[in-house]
């Protein structure tokens, strides 16, 4: 009986250390993942060049969140952060992406581009769907934000000059621009932009654009030194 009860009392012991040092393991990678998670939500705050006293409003939420799911994107991540807060970094989010377009480069002024930002209308279009059209006259600039468009020209056959053949020119990804040239000078589009997947992109309507302008000067009078430059 003696022995019995020594082997189970061994056999136990060895059961809850198992036990125990999987569950610390599991812990450390938890903890693991949850630090390189922060390390990378604090990086992308840096790259985003969100302000430090927005940076503090998303370091007091970002535990519970991790705690939710810490292998989430970025945008995910950001998306359970309060309303405030998501807002916020979803603003310089949008200043990150203006400053790629060489016009909005031009603008210093960070509150400017987050006005501007602010204009910005998401809309989706399904798989064959054209954002924009070669030969509309619309004035809309386009950012794409999700899926995959395609850049199609029409010209002449060579064959029969009253016929007309697609030609594809570019495959755009998440991160491009298209329809600036319209946006500041107007005139037929030049080509047509088709959606390949299902796509999301921010549109900056030209009304909106030139309210913009109307309400600050200093842009109106750089657009306009771009507009001589070209």
């Amino acid at each position: 009986y003696v022995c019995f009860a020594m082997f189970f009392g061994v056999a136990m012991l060895s059961t809850m250390t198992a036990f125990a040092t999987s569950f610390l393991s599991d812990k450390d990678k938890l903890q693991q993942e949850a630090d390189s998670t922060k390390q990378m939500m604090y990086g992308m705050l840096e790259h985003y060049n969100i302000p430090w006293e927005v940076q503090k409003d998303v370091i007091a939420a970002v535990p519970a969140m991790i705690d939710k799911d810490n292998e989430q994107t970025f945008k995910e991540m950001t998306a359970q952060l309060p309303g405030f807060v998501g807002k916020k970094i979803e603003g310089y989010i949008r200043v990150k992406m203006l400053r790629v377009v060489p016009i909005f480069k031009r603008i210093a002024n960070v509150d400017k581009l987050l006005a501007l930002g602010n204009l910005l209308t998401p809309q989706f279009y399904p798989p064959g769907e054209a954002v924009i059209e070669q030969g509309m006259d619309d004035r809309d600039m386009f950012f794409l934000t999700r899926g995959v468009v395609e850049v199609i020209v029409a010209k002449p056959s060579a064959t029969d000059p009253d016929v007309y053949e697609a030609f594809p020119v570019a495959v755009l990804q998440p991160g491009a621009f298209f329809g600036e040239k319209n946006l500041l000078q107007g005139g037929e589009r030049g080509a047509t932009v088709r959606a390949v997947a299902l796509c999301e992109v921010l549109m900056l309507s030209q009304p909106d654009f030139e309210d913009f302008m109307e309400k600050n000067e200093d842009v109106r009078v750089l657009f306009a030194d771009e507009l001589q430059q070209r």
